[in-house]
C-alpha cells in the first residue's frame, strides 16, 4: 500500500489511479476518485492487427535493454513479466465508449463497500497514505469491475512478477531524471518525448496540478480576481442556472424522474466564482 500510494503521489503510472475533484452531487463538496492505470494504451496492448503486434514487441526489447542498464537478473524473462501482467490488467480497463458513460463511471461506495469489492489492498490505508481526512467516508469508483480484478491479480500473481512491472514502469516513470542510458525511449513508449528540462517542467506542472489545483485556484482568487468582478460572476452564473432550470422544468422529453436528477445536479452545481470559498472537505 505504501508503495503504490507513494507513486501516486509523484504522478508515476500505477496500477490504480486516483484524483479529488468536486463533487457533482454534494455542493460545496470534494470527492475521492478511483480508477484504472497501466503502462501503455489499451488498444496497443490487446490489438490483434499487425501495428498492436510490433509496438509490443518494441518495448518487450527495450525495457529489457533499460532493465539490463539497471543492473536487474534476468532483464529478458522480467521484461515478459510486466507486459504480460500489464496485458492481464488492460483486458480489466473498460473501453473509451463505456468511460463516456456517466450512468457506469461514478459509482459512489462507502469504504466497507469499496473494501468488499478489491479486498487485496487496505483501502484505509490507502486513503491514510494519501493524506485523505479521515472524515472521508464515500469515493467514486470510475471502473468497479477493474478493481475487482485488480484485486485478484494481486492475490494471485507472484511477488516477483508485481515487482517486474514496478521496476519497469518506475525505471520509466523517472527516466527524465536518470542517466540516457536508462530511458525508455519515446519511440517504444508510443509518445512525444522532450529534453530533460521540459520533461522536469511537465513533471512538475503534472505533479502540482493533480494535488494543488484547488489551492491555486483559490489562491489566485483571493489575490488577482477583485471582489466586484467576483459579485458580478455569481450574479452572472445565478442568472444562468435560473433559465437552465427553467428549460428543465419545461422540457416536454423528460420523465419526473430524470427531471428531478437534473434540477439536483444543477442545484449540487458550485460556481467558478464560488470555488475559491469552498470547504474543500465537509
Amino acid at each position: 500500500v505504501r508503495y503504490l500510494t507513494h507513486r501516486i503521489e509523484l504522478g508515476l503510472s500505477s496500477p490504480v489511479g486516483f484524483k479529488v475533484d468536486a463533487d457533482a452531487e454534494v455542493r460545496g463538496h470534494r470527492v475521492v476518485f478511483f480508477q484504472g492505470g497501466g503502462v501503455m494504451p489499451r488498444h496497443v496492448l490487446l490489438g490483434t492487427n499487425a501495428r498492436a503486434s510490433r509496438r509490443r514487441a518494441r518495448w518487450l526489447q527495450e525495457a529489457a535493454r533499460l532493465l539490463a542498464e539497471a543492473g536487474a537478473g534476468a532483464p529478458r524473462t522480467q521484461a515478459k513479466r510486466a507486459l504480460g501482467l500489464d496485458v492481464a490488467l488492460a483486458k480489466a480497463r473498460w473501453p473509451p465508449r463505456a468511460n463516456r458513460d456517466l450512468r457506469r463511471v461514478l459509482n459512489r461506495l462507502d469504504l466497507d463497500a469499496l473494501q468488499r469489492l478489491a479486498p487485496a489492498l487496505s483501502w484505509r490505508d490507502v486513503l491514510a497514505q494519501l493524506k485523505i481526512p479521515q472524515a472521508v467516508k464515500i469515493v467514486i469508483v470510475r471502473q468497479p469491475s477493474y478493481l475487482r480484478r485488480l484485486s485478484q491479480l494481486i492475490a494471485s500473481e507472484g511477488l516477483e512478477v508485481w515487482r517486474a512491472y514496478l521496476r519497469v514502469t518506475l525505471l520509466d516513470g523517472l527516466s527524465a531524471y536518470l542517466p540516457r542510458r536508462l530511458r525508455l525511449s519515446a519511440k517504444q513508449r508510443g509518445q512525444k518525448r522532450g529534453g530533460t528540462a521540459t520533461a522536469r517542467r511537465g513533471f512538475a506542472m503534472g505533479f502540482v496540478r493533480a494535488f494543488f489545483d484547488h489551492e491555486l485556484t483559490s489562491l489566485y482568487c483571493e489575490t488577482y480576481v477583485p471582489k466586484e468582478t467576483l459579485s458580478r460572476v455569481r450574479a452572472m452564473t445565478f442568472e444562468l442556472k435560473k433559465v437552465l432550470r427553467a428549460r428543465l422544468e419545461r422540457s416536454p422529453w423528460m420523465g419526473e424522474a430524470t427531471r428531478r436528477a437534473a434540477v439536483r445536479k444543477l442545484d449540487a452545481m458550485v460556481a467558478v466564482s464560488q470555488i475559491h470559498s469552498a470547504t474543500c472537505w465537509k
